[in-house]
Parts: C-alpha cells; sequence; structure tokens
C-alpha cells in the first residue's frame, strides 16, 4: 500500500510539474511586439496553464483537473458513463474480535467459536435478523472467508445514535482470529435485488473530509462530494452526487486527489 501511494505521488507531482512549464516561445525583447499580443489571460511568456499545448495536469478552482492524453496515460486515470445495476444489496462493516475460538469458561458465548461485534446505522440494521448468516473475511488471508451467525442485533442506542450494535459468532476450527483483531463482515440486507445506480468501488475516494468520486466536467474532472450505499461484488450504490449517464474517473482517483491537494496545499499553482 506505502509503495502505491509513493508511485502515485510521484506520477501526481511529475504530471503537474510538467503541466505547468512555460511556453515553449517568447517574443524576444525589441521585437516590436505590442502588448496586446501576449498570451491571453497571462503575462507575457507564461502560457494559460491546462490549455491543449500543455502537456501534463492542471488544476482550476471551481472546474477539476484537465490532464492530457499523456499524463491520463501515466496515472492510469480511466473514465466510464454511470449506467444502472441490478445490485442484491450487502453492507459490509468493521468488526472487532473481542472472544476467540481458545478461550473457555465464564462467558455465555460458546467455547470453540469466535465472537465480534460492530456498529451499523439504523436503517441497516433494521433489516437484520438474528440467525441470519453473514460472511467473515479472514484479516490474515482475504481470499478465505467463513460463513458465520448474527447472533445479536441490539437496537437500543438507535433512538439517541442511529447506531445499532451487531454480535457475530463465527466458527474458527484453526484459531485464525485474535484478540482485538478487526474483521470485515459482510450482512445481507433483507431486500430483493433492484436497479441502482451504482459504481465500481474503485471510483469512490473515501477521505476524512468524506466520499467523493471524480466527475467529467467539460474536459475537467471536478471532484463531487457522493453519498454512498449498500454493496455488492465490486460495486457500490450512490445514493446521492452521481447520476446515470454522468461520466466519473472509474480508476486513478487517488491519483488525482494528490494533483489536487498539490495545486491546492502543496506550494503548487491553484487556478
Amino acid at each position: 500500500m506505502k509503495n502505491s501511494i509513493l508511485k502515485f505521488l510521484a506520477l501526481a507531482l511529475f504530471a503537474l510539474t510538467v503541466g505547468c512549464g512555460p511556453k515553449a516561445t517568447e517574443p524576444s525583447k525589441g521585437d516590436g511586439h505590442s502588448g496586446e499580443e501576449k498570451a491571453e489571460g497571462g503575462e507575457e511568456g507564461h502560457a494559460e496553464h491546462g490549455s491543449e499545448e500543455e502537456p501534463g495536469a492542471s488544476f482550476k478552482e471551481g472546474k477539476g483537473i484537465r490532464l492530457s492524453d499523456e499524463a491520463t496515460k501515466a496515472l492510469e486515470v480511466t473514465v466510464e458513463e454511470v449506467t444502472s445495476r441490478k445490485l442484491k444489496p450487502s453492507v459490509k462493516v468493521t468488526a472487532q474480535i473481542y472472544r476467540t475460538a481458545r478461550e473457555t469458561g465464564g462467558s455465555a458465548e460458546r467455547s470453540g467459536l469466535a465472537y465480534a461485534s460492530a456498529f451499523v446505522d439504523g436503517h441497516v440494521a433494521a433489516k437484520l435478523k438474528a440467525g441470519e448468516t453473514v460472511t467473515v473475511i479472514v484479516p490474515s488471508n482475504p481470499s478465505t472467508t467463513l460463513q458465520a451467525t448474527l447472533k445479536k442485533v441490539d437496537n437500543s442506542l438507535v433512538a439517541s445514535t442511529d447506531k445499532a450494535e451487531v454480535l457475530i459468532e463465527s466458527p474458527d476450527p484453526e484459531n485464525l482470529f485474535k484478540m482485538g483483531e478487526f474483521i470485515t463482515v459482510e450482512l445481507p440486507e433483507a431486500a430483493t435485488p433492484q436497479d441502482v445506480v451504482a459504481v465500481p468501488f474503485s471510483a469512490v475516494l473515501d477521505t476524512a473530509a468524506g466520499k467523493f468520486a471524480y466527475v467529467k466536467n467539460g474536459d475537467f474532472l471536478l471532484r463531487t462530494p457522493i453519498k454512498t450505499g449498500p454493496t455488492s461484488g465490486d460495486f457500490i450504490e450512490i445514493t446521492d452526487g452521481i447520476y446515470e449517464g454522468d461520466t466519473i474517473a472509474v480508476s486513478g482517483a487517488e491519483a488525482l486527489y494528490l494533483i489536487e491537494l498539490r495545486s491546492t496545499k502543496g506550494g503548487g499553482h491553484s487556478h
């Protein structure tokens, strides 16, 4: 993960640096050119950033990021039109192991089983029932999953926090789970498959400020706040911010975000 981030950062900085280069030619002193022949919208000798003649990438406030074909290829950015898909709703949550399969006695939980707890949104909890089957992803081997049981759904805090606590009971014959370890649990929602606006997970940029996607805005890609819903396979439902027919970046979102940060906070040119 670290190497991947460094790669994106290096490519993003390279693209932005190239994109902010000077004009290829400048009028020489004393050549008789008047001031009105200077580059439109800028000073003599400094072309407008993001023009078609410039390679690399440029950022303009309110419009987004514009990439040259060269930068698009280097940063592995691809765009696709958003469509509706028939998803079988499910929700992935992070749970923490509070009892391992090795523990014995002194508890209502059964020996030989691992137990974990997680908090979910109230509208998700309302569709869950104790006894349902859930899927647990083994942290030490993400390709391995276990079929576990939803032991309990505690809705006592929903009224005040809109959060419910769920307890998961999982078989663990090989003692794969460790005390305090975080695991991913996929919870089923009690709903039939339905057509919803959905995008690949790779299109969603999850930051401390919220979730975003880069939406095509003319020649630019504009970072746009979004709200997400249930997941299904490699896709996630979009409940707000993106609509069917929009064109978005389905790969390279991290690289685009680094370009934007470099431009607005890292001392680079901001437009």
